[in-house]
């Protein structure tokens, strides 16, 4: 790995960066979420109306247990 598959995980875990190979993953915004779920609780405690959907961004943290994607070259037949 990762010369044959390529593997990602989600949360950025403490012992992703720890693994053999250093595991890729996608690191969620906690302290964002949970700012963002304290302000949502607050606004319907107030009556506020909330939009019923959030959209945060996470980030992709790149580590060795991914590559980019070979190529792979078709044969035509003749």
């Amino acid at each position: 790995m990762p010369g044959d598959l390529s593997v990602t995980g989600f949360d950025d875990l403490y012992i992703a960066s720890y693994r053999d190979p250093p595991l890729t993953t996608i690191r969620q915004p906690m302290h964002e979420m949970g700012a963002r779920a304290a302000e949502i609780l607050l606004g319907l405690m107030r009556g506020e109306v909330s939009a019923k959907n959030v959209t945060l961004s996470g980030k992709l943290v790149v580590r060795d247990s991914t590559a980019p994607p070979q190529v792979l070259h078709a044969v035509r037949a003749r």
